[in-house]
């Protein structure tokens, strides 16, 4: 096969690996344990938050090890494959922390939770974005990808008004032990997807030199470095907030039973995120819609720092949609330049990034919400975020601005007639 031809569709309509991944992103994140799970792991099993910080560093620590790995497995062998690995583990981890009643097996869930989440990161946008591709339809990624976020947070939404509910009238594990079947059936879903087609060249590219090449082109290319810085300072800040939400809602006043009902429009905000990226952009530009939603998750952070009443929870919804927005619009400027056979690879090397930053952070973050406040934690979240968030995003701005100007043809240099 010459190396500039696609492969052949596998035989089908390749269409339909959108809606089947809607499905798997669903089912992948309807996850009944979403809305306690904090208070598992503290009420239940009798961890305190910087313990569960670090089992978070330690969840992360596994990203930044395999992230780049089994993304080169989707690059390598397939995006389907690494789907499908990623779905199995994941319901094998769900399993071991539900059943865990001891701090070694909780650890060793997390160990499993974080292979599978590196499995599926970076082959999910590179399937995505793969499909669309071969339909003549990229431009359409963050419009799609937007839905597909929407999807998952969709499945959250349920989750959450679902799973708190459960738990009162139950206990605390039955959530996290039923969310096992969710997690089977996204795996059943993946199946039925079907290989994107790539270049000749790239299916025949060498593990290890899948691997260097993507680590060069996320290295050399300056808005693609820069955008992972973004994604890095917001991503590790989002891991955070997403351990404190439910501790903070605890602790101004909010009943177990309602937390579902309190954290619904939450997940309603981002949703709503999700699905607006794209028109945001369009309307005003990609630069301007970075700096928006950037700008209000960090007001959103110091406004929930500063408050101490229950109306703070309207707060919430503001850093949720911002947080969810940005997430589509950092997808697609990091898949968008990268080549197709390692498209996967880079996307999960600022998977790495955020993994490493999350990793260093996480434990620091926990001990000092257990020694001051949660609302301490956040106020840190919101001028670290404002301060290393804005420079990032400064250098993206820059960076693709000279990118710009480097493309544009150059006006022919003319000479003065005597």
């Amino acid at each position: 096969m010459n190396a500039t031809q696609p492969e052949p569709w596998p035989p089908g309509n390749p269409a339909v690996n959108l809606p089947r991944f809607y499905a798997f992103q669903f089912l992948t994140n309807l996850q009944l344990w979403l809305p306690i799970w904090v208070l598992y792991l503290r009420d239940l099993r009798g961890l305190s938050l910087a313990q569960i910080a670090a089992m978070e560093a330690l969840f992360w620590l596994v990203i930044v090890a395999a992230e780049m790995p089994t993304g080169a497995i989707a690059d390598r062998w397939g995006r389907k494959l690494s789907l499908l690995l990623g779905a199995a583990s994941n319901a094998l981890a769900v399993l071991i922390f539900g059943v865990a009643t001891g701090y070694a097996l909780l650890l060793l869930s997390y160990l499993v939770w974080g292979i599978s989440m590196t499995l599926t990161s970076g082959a999910n946008t590179a399937f995505v974005y793969d499909t669309l591709a071969a339909l003549g339809r990229e431009r359409e990624f963050t419009k799609v990808w937007g839905r597909a976020q929407a999807w998952m947070m969709a499945a959250g939404l349920l989750a959450s008004l679902a799973g708190a509910p459960l738990a009162a009238v139950t206990n605390l594990a039955v959530p996290v032990q039923a969310s096992v079947l969710s997690s089977v059936a996204a795996a059943a879903v993946g199946l039925g997807f079907r290989e994107p087609p790539r270049l000749g060249s790239a299916a025949r590219l060498a593990y290890g030199k899948v691997l260097r090449m993507a680590a060069q082109h996320a290295l050399r290319h300056p808005p693609t470095r820069a955008m992972i810085a973004v994604t890095t300072v917001f991503g590790a800040a989002t891991t955070a907030t997403f351990i404190l939400t439910q501790p903070y809602l605890v602790d101004v006043g909010v009943p177990l039973a309602l937390l579902g009902l309190v954290l619904a429009p939450v997940q309603l905000a981002s949703l709503t995120g999700s699905l607006t990226a794209h028109r945001l952009a369009a309307r005003m530009g990609e630069r301007h819609a970075f700096y928006l939603v950037c700008m209000l998750y960090s007001l959103a952070l110091l406004a929930l720092g500063a408050a101490v009443s229950v109306w703070a929870i309207a707060l919430l919804l503001a850093l949720r949609w911002s947080g969810a927005a940005r997430l589509p619009l950092a997808s697609d400027a990091i898949t968008r330049h990268a080549p197709q056979e390692l498209r996967a690879t880079v996307a999960s090397a600022a998977s790495l990034a955020v993994g490493l930053g999350t990793a260093l952070t996480q434990y620091p973050l926990g001990l000092l919400a257990d020694r001051t406040s949660v609302r301490a934690v956040f106020l840190v979240l919101g001028a670290g975020t404002a301060v290393l968030g804005g420079a990032a995003l400064a250098w993206w701005s820059a960076a693709m601005r000279r990118e710009q100007a480097a493309l544009e043809p150059q006006a022919p240099l003319t000479t003065r007639a005597p």
